[in-house]
């Protein structure tokens, strides 16, 4: 083992800057391929069947955390506390519960899933029928990448976790998507969503094989269902959170399609496509440290919380600056590339980078108030922001002299702003610990300078 190995094994932070380093180039990755093949559907869609494809495919997303009953987010303090305290039966036993938890909600998601769109958009049950349906039962798939992708995290295996999901899917993506323009071959709403499901099953596939190592324990022992009342009160709890969280780009272009235009909701579509290379960066620190600040956290082991948030903030404030810097240079040409249509979106995407930038500043408090069983606050908080965002979008309404795609932003801005700066402001009151990126850094100097 050389020099550098043994740093990395012997150091938390090194360890987690290393899993970073990985899930950062997928995310990185996944976004310029995500960025290719969104340039494609624009190119062989027109705005309103792209704004169309657009809004189905994140109706499908949206809803499934109702179809995990949203398990997903209690990994991270379920497995993390079990293992930590060696029983690893119960750890089994969560993973176990959760997997059946999808089998019983996905089906009621799916019918969910399909009434929406009989509601909102019947036209296309009878012109996209089979791409819809089969993006209907994607949801049982996406289900289970959701929650494997959350487990892996909870083993301290971000990156494998994560890696399908961040930049195989994408790619694949991209690679049909080439395909299909260079043969010239006619591509429609329906066909499009189909490829979107083919990378649901690849990814099914590719993450199970990645985690099959980390689960082996699982078969060691019998799982042990202890109280799965409290795991299911728990994700009910952090529903709000995971629906803004993991959710805020799909969130916000099914929002958006309540009231904006399909050649409007396209034009949302390409510019939080675009501001998400930031918040993709954000999200990818966020993961790595996870695991191993809720450790700290439950050990009660404060200077290693404050290093371990202090090093994480530092790290999303300079990714800030370079990805800001990056997407000012080329917006304009990207836009262009996108088409005439999309020219316009510049100011909505330098609008919608707001919400990656204030995720940055005020660090991950729902993760504190987690651990010290404050759930209440994060969901009265975070349901506070889901209130706002379809608020933001009737504002168009009473607003008709503006651009409705740029009051609709501004007001998504607002929204995040509330949600994050209000758990932050819970999370300094209730344990004293201050998640802001700054306040971290600060107790973290002022922590040494005084030894």
């Amino acid at each position: 083992m050389n020099t550098i190995q043994k740093k990395i094994v012997g150091s938390e932070i090194l360890q987690a800057l290393a899993s970073f380093s990985v899930v950062m180039l997928a995310r990185v990755g996944g976004n310029l391929a995500t960025l290719a093949y969104t340039l494609i559907f624009v190119r062989l869609l027109t705005p309103a069947e792209f704004g169309a494809v657009s809004s189905l495919w994140s109706l499908a997303q949206l809803l499934v955390p109702l179809a995990t009953l949203n398990l997903a987010p209690v990994a991270i303090r379920a497995v993390v506390r079990a293992r930590q305290n060696g029983t690893d039966d119960l750890a089994a036993g969560f993973i176990a519960f959760s997997r059946q938890a999808i089998a019983i909600a996905a089906p009621c998601t799916m019918a969910l899933y399909l009434a929406i769109v009989w509601i909102k958009f019947p036209e296309y049950l009878h012109t996209s029928l089979a791409g819809v349906l089969l993006v209907t039962l994607m949801i049982a798939g996406m289900a289970r990448v959701q929650t494997g992708a959350a487990i892996g995290v909870a083993l301290d295996k971000a990156a494998a976790s994560q890696v399908p999901r961040e930049l195989v899917r994408p790619l694949m993506l991209l690679a049909m998507l080439l395909v299909v323009a260079a043969l010239g071959l006619k591509l429609t709403v329906s066909s499009a969503l189909v490829l979107y499901a083919i990378t649901v099953i690849a990814n099914m596939a590719l993450q199970h094989y990645l985690l099959r190592d980390a689960l082996a324990f699982t078969k060691a022992q019998a799982p042990r269902i202890e109280n799965p009342k409290a795991w299911l009160t728990t994700g009910l709890y952090l529903l709000p959170s995971r629906m803004i969280n993991d959710n805020a780009k799909i969130l916000m272009i099914v929002v958006a399609s309540t009231v904006l235009s399909l050649e409007q909701v396209a034009l949302i579509t390409v510019a939080l496509s675009l501001s998400g290379l930031l918040g993709f960066a954000i999200s990818a620190v966020e993961i790595s440290f996870s695991a191993k600040l809720s450790r700290a956290l439950h050990a009660r082991q404060e200077q290693r919380t404050t290093k371990l948030l202090a090093v994480g903030g530092a790290t999303k404030l300079v990714l800030c600056a370079i990805m800001v810097l990056a997407v000012l240079f080329a917006l304009k040409p990207l836009l262009a590339a996108f088409g005439k249509h999309y020219t316009s979106a510049d100011g909505i995407t330098l609008t919608l980078m707001a919400i990656p930038l204030i995720k940055a500043l005020f660090g991950k408090a729902d993760l504190v108030l987690l651990v010290h069983d404050m759930r209440k606050p994060i969901f009265w908080v975070q349901l506070m922001t889901l209130v706002l965002l379809p608020v933001s979008a009737l504002l168009t309404l009473v607003l008709p002299m503006f651009d409705p795609a740029m009051v609709t932003s501004i007001g998504f801005v607002f929204a995040f702003f509330v949600g994050y700066a209000g758990l932050w402001w819970v999370s300094l009151k209730r344990t004293g610990i201050d998640t802001s990126a700054p306040g971290a850094m600060i107790k973290l100097l002022r922590a040494r300078t005084s030894t």
